[in-house]
């Protein structure tokens, strides 16, 4: 090899070198001008980073065959997961949404090339321990730098949230952040037998300590329960297979006879002062099967089964996971988030995105971790304490992935670690078979290369602007219209009254085409349905939003088959728009997604009633209330429309055993007696309110408008001049009614 060569070869290792260790300082990444900050802005860099890494290592194989991949069980695993799900995703419901995902989430089969890719690139380039050691403690020093802001963040005397997010937006994501973190720290503190402590340990032992500090305050049940649990299976594991060093063995006694007395200790004493004001203690401490988020859990993992059973082999495609939501939807589910585009584990995700095939591929890549970290070779590169750390870690992941999903983060960790283990196994003291691979694999490389490559400044010139093209034809048709949509798109919701000018930017916004139309066109109805309440807006602008949101939700509609959601939205837009008629069609089409969803049964309902079919009204909220009895929004909708199809006995019946009466101070029950002129009924109602809600001056505003209506002038002008006393802002208000009730000239507002 010429010393040109070299060069150029060194230069090109350098390049990813920078790459790879940029990636760690990603997690500090939150740019303002984007929308779904906490997520976009690192997984466009991410992507960037690696694609240019990508090229450049393409090179780099071709020229120096010291860096091309080796095999191992975990690379096996690895390619066969990537594979499956590309299958599944094809085979699946949406290939569009399983390939490109949306802002919110950003994963998609996208996503999962990338990190194939980073997981191709590291374990081909950071083929010494060198190397890897400098990556682990820049990825320590971040965990530090990031553990520092939650710590300021957790001091400042205006801390209220319960649970720290910190940079990445989501104490889940910080959680799993800071718990990988903590068992790498561990293993460069404890691979090597420690003679003579000096400042590295002191660091590594502070590191972890900020670590902690930070997962604790993430208040995240399932991560800290994984922690528990991979520390414990390291210290049994410790006194199983540690044989020569006792002081080891006796620290592993030590700490598990410690977790074991703490949780008994915290078991009783769970209902002391202390833990009641600790929020993390506290949801440790209320924590049963009966929690209102374990039992969320279990109703999705159930619908997420059904899903399973319905597409058993490859599943859904990823990303697809609201279909299933819509198709399955449990009525219990009424009080928790209205729509889930995840089950809330891992497991069942793999078995709605990619079926049986795709879970199992996934678990391979698992189950080749530990049998790479274990099994027996002639010279052992870990020692037992490694093992054992490794082991904890990929089993305190497992365990954190029961109860939520996968993030870039958590995605970019778990590749890194399982890259290590390749990196180890692909070691000269590896077993016969592997050296066996890596020589079939060198005569492929020879027969590939030898041929072809130059032995001439030729190959230098062309292959690099070739690649070169590429991997910038990649990152631009990858990324630039998806960034360019994003970043217009948070521009039409900074000034939400511009109707103009947010009309032209959501069209703007749409042009480039990209996986954030559905975002997109979700705000655009939002916009629409704004304008369409908006009693000032000009009637041409507001036809004009109202076409083009209707264009937009009808395209988004036919490219997302089967998810609930878009229909009931358009629904929203007609009815605000007063088209009752195609609202009805639309929703219909809604409830053939989800039929057991009520928020698409009360907007049907909405629609009767609006209408004047009463009847029909009746009989959609009692199939609502009957779908969830325990729903008390449910049955408020349902006694409401036995009022408008006058059946007060059912209004009573249903009422009276909770409230007593069947006038109640409800909003819609003061609006309908308003409208059936029983005012003297209103009165009552508006009177329980101010009981119950003194501070809500409209309450006021209100009865003194029944009065008018009563010719009760003298009861409004009090009511009116106690309102401006009570709520000194609102007394020019005040004054201005009682203003006009004196001469004549005004009446109150009913509403």
């Amino acid at each position: 090899m010429s010393r040109k060569l070299k060069d150029f070869n060194w230069c090109l290792v350098q390049i990813i070198l920078v790459g790879i260790f940029a990636i760690p300082f990603i997690s500090f990444i939150v740019p303002s001008g984007m929308f779904f900050p906490f997520i976009t802005g690192k997984n466009f860099l991410f992507r960037v980073i690696v694609e240019v890494i990508l090229g450049a290592w393409i090179i780099l194989v071709y020229f120096d065959e010291k860096y091309r991949p080796k095999l191992s069980f975990i690379t096996v695993a690895v390619a066969f997961f990537i594979i499956v799900v590309g299958i599944a995703d094809v085979l699946g419901v949406n290939f569009d949404k399983s390939f490109w995902s949306n802002y919110e989430r950003m994963e998609g089969y996208i996503t999962i090339l990338h990190l194939g890719a980073y997981f191709l690139v590291l374990s081909s380039v950071l083929n010494t321990q060198k190397r890897w050691d400098r990556l682990f403690h820049i990825m320590i020093i971040v965990s530090v730098l990031l553990g520092f802001f939650g710590i300021a963040e957790i001091l400042k005397s205006d801390f209220q949230v319960d649970r720290l997010a910190s940079t990445l937006g989501n104490a889940i994501y910080l959680a799993v952040f800071m718990l990988v973190h903590m068992f790498l720290t561990a293993y460069l503190l404890f691979r090597d037998r420690i003679k003579h402590w000096n400042w590295r340990h002191y660091l590594y032992i502070v590191a972890i300590l900020i670590q902690f500090i930070n997962l604790y305050y993430t208040a995240t049940r399932g991560t800290l329960l994984g922690l528990i649990g991979g520390v414990l299976l390291i210290s049994l594991l410790l006194l199983f297979f540690e044989k020569e060093n006792i002081a080891v063995r006796n620290t592993a006694a030590c700490i598990l006879v410690g977790v074991i007395v703490s949780v008994g200790a915290f078991i009783t004493f769970k209902d002391a002062e202390f833990v009641k004001t600790s929020p993390t203690l506290n949801r440790f401490a209320t924590m049963s099967l009966s929690d209102g988020t374990v039992k969320v859990r279990f109703l999705v993992w159930d619908m997420a089964y059904q899903g399973f059973l319905e597409r058993p082999v490859f599943g859904w495609g990823q990303g697809n996971f609201g279909v299933v939501f819509s198709k399955y939807y449990n009525p219990e589910l009424y009080s928790a988030e209205p729509w889930f585009d995840r089950a809330h584990n891992v497991f069942f995700d793999w078995l709605i995105a990619a079926g049986i095939v795709g879970l199992l591929s996934y678990l391979s890549i698992f189950a080749a971790a530990f049998y790479l970290l274990w099994k027996r070779k002639k010279e052992e590169v870990l020692s037992v304490v490694s093992k054992t750390i490794f082991t904890g870690l990929l089993a305190a992941y497992f365990f954190h992935n029961i109860f939520v999903f996968d993030n870039l983060i958590s995605y970019i960790l778990f590749f890194l670690v399982i890259s290590y283990i390749h990196f180890l196994d692909s070691e000269p003291n590896s077993h016969s078979v592997v050296k066996k691979i890596d020589c079939a694999m060198k005569n492929i490389y020879s027969k590939l290369f030898s041929k072809t490559q130059p032995q001439n400044n030729n190959a230098m010139q062309i292959l690099p602007a070739f690649v070169l093209l590429l991997t910038l034809l990649c990152a631009y048709k990858v990324n630039y219209n998806p960034y360019m949509q994003n970043r217009t798109l948070i521009n039409t919701i900074r000034e939400p009254k511009e109707y103009q000018k947010n009309l032209d930017l959501f069209k703007k916004t749409l042009a480039y085409n990209s996986y954030g139309d559905g975002e997109t066109r979700e705000r655009l109805l939002i916009q629409a349905i704004t304008i369409n309440n908006d009693k000032d807006v000009d009637p041409t602008l507001k036809s004009r939003y109202q076409d083009f949101a209707v264009t937009e939700i009808k395209k988004q509609i036919k490219k997302s088959p089967g998810e609930a959601r878009y229909p009931l939205l358009a629904s929203s837009v007609f009815t605000s728009a007063g088209r009752m008629d195609e609202a009805k069609k639309i929703i219909e089409l809604a409830r053939t997604m989800s039929p057991h969803k009520q928020s698409v049964l009360s907007g049907l309902g909405s629609v009767y009633l609006n209408t004047g079919q009463y009847e029909q009204a009746l009989e959609i909220y009692r199939e609502a209330y009957e779908l969830a009895p325990s729903n008390n929004q449910a049955l408020i909708w349902y006694a409401l429309a036995a009022l408008y199809a006058d059946k007060e006995d059912i209004a009573k019946e249903l009422l009276a055993p909770i409230y007593g009466t069947h006038l109640i101070p409800n909003p819609l029950f003061i609006n309908f007696y308003a409208q059936q002129k029983k005012f003297d009924i209103v009165e009552i109602l508006l009177l329980k309110s101010i009981q119950n809600e003194p501070n809500q001056p409209q309450h006021r505003f209100q009865l003194a408008s029944v009065y008018v209506e009563l010719d009760k002038k003298d009861m409004a002008l009090e009511v009116l001049n106690q309102a401006g006393i009570d709520f000194p802002s609102l007394k020019k208000q005040a004054d201005f009614y009682v203003e006009g009730i004196n001469s004549g000239e005004i009446k109150i507002p009913k509403n």
